[in-house]
């Protein structure tokens, strides 16, 4: 028997340093995450692999917003007390939550990398947020969708 699944970005929960993002998701895509290698391949000359492990916890993310979305006004002010502040002021938490499935990335260090490029034209566009985090090994469930 065949499955139907169902999904909507407006059925997610993302939050990004205490921001719930709720206006002006980017279209395609909104959040484009980059995952480190999980593991390396060492080679020996007889054709010995080892398969060794490389801990590395870096995750990218680029989240897309609406150039005309409010969320800009409050991410912007985020990065501007991180850049004057001392002390981390601008590391915080993400969380990414498929409400209809499975889904979910979870980090309790992200911050802003740097502020999006910026470009003026005939219509508004997308800005493209440069996020960095920490995420501990099985803080990650990509998962699928449920039936509506």
């Amino acid at each position: 028997m065949s499955r139907v699944a169902f999904f909507q970005v407006k059925n997610t929960t993302t939050s990004v340093l205490g921001i719930t993002i709720t206006d002006g998701p980017s279209s395609e895509p909104f959040l484009e995450f980059e995952f480190p290698e999980g593991f390396e391949i060492e080679k020996g000359a007889d054709g010995l692999l080892i398969r060794c492990n490389t801990n590395d916890t870096e995750v990218r993310c680029k989240m897309s917003l609406m150039r005309s979305s409010i969320e800009n006004d409050k991410l912007s002010l985020v990065y501007s007390a991180d850049a004057k502040l001392d002390g981390g002021a601008g590391v915080g938490t993400f969380l990414h939550k498929d409400n209809n499935g499975t889904t979910l990335i979870a980090s309790a260090r992200c911050w802003i990398n740097k502020l999006p490029n910026f470009a003026v034209a005939r219509k508004t566009g997308v800005v493209v947020w440069d996020l960095v985090m920490h995420i501990e090994p099985g803080a990650v469930l990509i998962g699928g969708h449920s039936a509506e």
